[in-house]
C-alpha cells in the first residue's frame, strides 16, 4: 500500500499540469490506502487511530459547527438540491483530509519519508516540465494555454506543496536536493502564466526566511492578518474605486482589473444579506452576476475597430479598446468574500475562528529547534495558501481543498521530535 501511495504522490503533480481535479481522487485514494494498510497490518492500532481522531479538539467541533451552518445555508440558496450535493462533496473531502492527516501521522518515520520523497520527485518533475514548456513558449514553439489548459492550477499545487516537501528532504540530510527542488519550482512557476502562484511562492519564501529566525511572531502575524482579511473583506471591497477609474491604471493587468470589478459587485450583494448570505455554493446564481460591464482600457489598444458608445464614458471609443467584464463568473475569486456572500457574517465568523485556532495551535508548540523549523515550514505553506485563497479559485473546489489537506498531512509530523516513535 505504501508503494501505491508513493506512486500516486509522484504522479499527481505531473498529471495536474493538465487536470488539477486529480488532486481530489488522489486524496481519497491516499486515505483509503493508508487506512487499509493500518487495518490489515496492525489491527491493534485501530484504538490509536480512534484516539488520534478525537484528540484535536476543539478543531473537530469548529468544523462541525461550520458544516451545520453550511447545511442550514443550503436551504435558502437558489437551488437547495445543488447546494446539498455540493455539501456532500465537501463533507467527503473534509473526511478524507482528516483521515489522511491522522493516518499519515501514525506511519513510521521511514515510511513517511518515502512518501515525502515521492511527492518531492513529483513536484520536481512538474516544476521541470513547466520550466521546459515556458522556455519553449518563449521561443515561439508552443502555446502553454492550448497545450495544458489547466496549468495555472498546477502552479498553485506546486507553490503550496513545495515547502513541506523541502522540509522532509532537508530533514533527511538531502539539503542539496531540497534547494534544487525549490529552484526548479521557482523557475517553472516563474515561466508559467499564473501571477497569483508567483506572488504566493515569493511571499512564502520570504516568510520562511523570517520565520526561521522568529517563528512565533510570524505565525501570530499570519493569524491576525487572516482573521482581519476574513472579517473585513466586504468593507475593503466596498471601498474599491469604480471600474472605469481603476481601468486607467496602466500597470494593472487585465485579469487583476477584472478581479476588482468582481469584488465590487460581490461587496454590494453582501451588503444586501450581511448576516445569512445568499446560500451555500450559490455564487454562480447571484442576480446580475452574468451581466457584462464595459470598461475602456486604452493602453496597448490598437484602436482599429469602429467606435462605439460606452455608458458612462464621455466619448465614443474604438471597439477593440472596450473590455467586457462579467460581474461574477461562478465565484468571487476571493475565498473570504465567497464565504461572506454565501454564508454571511455568521459563516465568516466561524471560518475566522477555525483559521485562528489552527494557526495558534502551531504557534504554541514548545520552542525546540525541530519545532521552530516545522513552524517556518508551516508559516510558508500558510502564506502560500492564504494568498492564493484571496485571489484565485472557488474556496469549495475539491481539488483545492484536497491540496490543502495534503499539505497539512505532510506538515503536521514535522512538529514531532526526531527521536519520537510513531
Amino acid at each position: 500500500m505504501i508503494r501505491l501511495a508513493a506512486a500516486l504522490l509522484l504522479l499527481a503533480p505531473v498529471l495536474s499540469l493538465h487536470k488539477a481535479l486529480v488532486m481530489a481522487p488522489l486524496l481519497s485514494l491516499l486515505s483509503a490506502c493508508l487506512l487499509f494498510g493500518l487495518l490489515i497490518r496492525a489491527p491493534a492500532r485501530w484504538g490509536l487511530l480512534r484516539s488520534a481522531m478525537t484528540a484535536q479538539r476543539p478543531l473537530p467541533l469548529l468544523f462541525a459547527a461550520l458544516l451545520l451552518w453550511i447545511f442550514a445555508a443550503c436551504f435558502w440558496s437558489f437551488d437547495p438540491l445543488f447546494s446539498l450535493r455540493s455539501l456532500a462533496m465537501l463533507i467527503g473531502t473534509l473526511t478524507g483530509g482528516w483521515l489522511l492527516v491522522v493516518l499519515f501521522g501514525r506511519l513510521p518515520s521511514d515510511r513517511q519519508g518515502r512518501l515525502a520523497a515521492a511527492l518531492a520527485i513529483g513536484l520536481g518533475l512538474a516544476g521541470f516540465s513547466m520550466l521546459a514548456l515556458g522556455l519553449l513558449e518563449r521561443s515561439g514553439l508552443v502555446d502553454i494555454g492550448h497545450l495544458l489548459w489547466n496549468m495555472d492550477a498546477d502552479t498553485t499545487v506546486v507553490a503550496l506543496l513545495v515547502w513541506p516537501a523541502m522540509a522532509w528532504l532537508a530533514g533527511s540530510g538531502r539539503r542539496r536536493a531540497a534547494i534544487g527542488l525549490l529552484l526548479v519550482c521557482l523557475a517553472g512557476v516563474g515561466l508559467a502564466h499564473d501571477l497569483a502562484a508567483k506572488v504566493a511562492l515569493l511571499a512564502a519564501g520570504s516568510t520562511w526566511l523570517v520565520a526561521r529566525w522568529r517563528p512565533r511572531p510570524v505565525l501570530r502575524t499570519i493569524a491576525v492578518a487572516s482573521v482581519a482579511c476574513c472579517l473585513l473583506a466586504p468593507l475593503a471591497a466596498s471601498l474599491l474605486p469604480p471600474s472605469q477609474e481603476s481601468a486607467e491604471w496602466g500597470w494593472l493587468p487585465s485579469s487583476a482589473h477584472h478581479r476588482l470589478t468582481i469584488w465590487s459587485f460581490t461587496a454590494r450583494h453582501i451588503a444586501e444579506r450581511p448576516a445569512f448570505g445568499w446560500g451555500f455554493d450559490g455564487s454562480r446564481a447571484i442576480p446580475g452576476g452574468k451581466t457584462h460591464v464595459p470598461v475602456v482600457r486604452l493602453k496597448g489598444c490598437a484602436q482599429n475597430a469602429a467606435p462605439i458608445e460606452v455608458p458612462g464614458y464621455g466619448r465614443p471609443v474604438a471597439g477593440d479598446c472596450v473590455a467586457w467584464e462579467e460581474s461574477l463568473p461562478l465565484h468571487p475569486h476571493d475565498g473570504w468574500l465567497q464565504v461572506w456572500l454565501e454564508l454571511g457574517g455568521i459563516g465568516a465568523l466561524l471560518v475566522a475562528l477555525l483559521v485562528w485556532r489552527i494557526v495558534e495551535r502551531l504557534r504554541r508548540r514548545p520552542a525546540t529547534p525541530a519545532v521552530q523549523a516545522a513552524q517556518a515550514t508551516a508559516a510558508a505553506t500558510l502564506v502560500a495558501g492564504l494568498i492564493i485563497c484571496s485571489v484565485s479559485f472557488g474556496i469549495w473546489q475539491s481539488w483545492w481543498l484536497s491540496s490543502l489537506w495534503i499539505a497539512a498531512a505532510f506538515t503536521a509530523p514535522l512538529f514531532r521530535e526526531p527521536d519520537m516513535e510513531s
